[in-house]
């Protein structure tokens, strides 16, 4: 009896063992950290109500021939203490981009997909924005453009502590989701740029239909920005969660001149190409010290990407 009692003790002690194994795992990955207890219950659904066009103030205030650039960042997570990053060494990524004698290879706005802040402090949003003031200086005093554009997604740490309320108040555009059409070139219709609100790891019912409403009516190529990609070459952490929805988006996607997908995250580089469009994620900025040079060509419809090191 002893020894069957021994037996059970130490299959309940492996059990234990393991499940905290699996918890450390899962804590300390980016869609669960540790301030996932300070969620609420706030979604995806309570923020997302409407889908709103940008105002033309809000939209890139240059023009040019054809075919231009812009940066994407992803998962600075200010206020970590893990992974320290030297913000000195993108400025000056940046500032030698903005010199660059190619002029469609110029960054002209920057966009960043989420995870801005670690556990959605308003103190950090505040670093951030500081981040931000430095990337429009340095764009202006090479450029002359006054209104250079750094925009933002939120991300799953930008909920922590009611976060969202920081970030809706403290981050440009101050927009859960929403787009903007953009031509570089006037004798083209240009791009749309789609902003979603990806948080929760869904889009939503509600956001799905407005998104899908709004790329219906749009005959323009299409960028779609999400902090959680949609598939992430199916990893089976990193991706939106529900299949089905998941099966919506890209059908909705791929019947409506969708080119690319910019997604981040993962803090890892997937690539997956759906044959009239592909998905890009881009692997963290604090951790992994990148960003992505994106060209669009307006007369091609085409986008490609380049990933730059700092």
């Amino acid at each position: 009896m002893k020894k069957l009692n021994l037996y059970f003790a130490l299959k309940r002690a492996g059990f234990r063992g393991a499940l905290i194994c699996l918890l450390v795992v899962l804590l300390n990955s980016c869609s669960f950290g540790w301030y996932q207890f300070a969620f609420t219950d706030d979604t995806v659904e309570d923020r997302v109500k409407t889908y709103d066009a940008l105002d033309s103030s809000d939209i890139p205030q240059v023009s040019g021939t054809g075919t231009y650039s812009f940066l994407v960042v992803s998962d600075l997570h200010f206020g970590s203490g893990r992974n320290d990053v030297d913000h000195d060494d993108f400025f000056a990524k940046f500032t030698e981009l903005v010199h660059s004698g190619e002029t469609e290879k110029i960054p002209r706005f920057v966009i960043n997909l989420g995870d801005t802040s670690d556990d959605g402090s308003a103190e950090y949003f505040e670093q951030y924005n500081e981040w931000c003031e430095r990337v429009k200086s340095i764009a202006l005093a090479q450029t002359g453009d006054s209104s250079f554009k750094v925009y933002a997604l939120i991300g799953n740490h930008d909920l922590y502590h009611d976060g969202q309320k920081n970030f809706i108040k403290l981050v440009y555009p101050n927009k859960y989701a929403c787009y903007f059409d953009f031509a570089w070139d006037n004798s083209t219709e240009g791009f749309g740029f789609y902003f979603l609100d990806s948080a929760n790891g869904t889009l939503s019912n509600t956001q799905y239909e407005l998104v899908s409403e709004k790329m219906k009516s749009d005959s323009r190529p299409k960028i779609v920005l999400t902090h959680y990609p949609v598939y992430a070459g199916g990893h089976p952490f990193m991706l939106m969660h529900n299949t089905l929805e998941r099966a919506k988006i890209l059908s909705l996607f791929a019947d409506n001149s969708v080119k690319a997908i910019f997604a981040g995250h993962a803090h890892q580089h997937f690539y997956y190409d759906y044959g009239s469009f592909f998905e890009y994620v881009i692997q963290s900025y604090r951790s992994s010290h990148v960003c992505l040079l994106v060209t669009v060509n307006e007369d091609a419809a085409s986008v490609t990407e380049q990933l730059i090191e700092f």
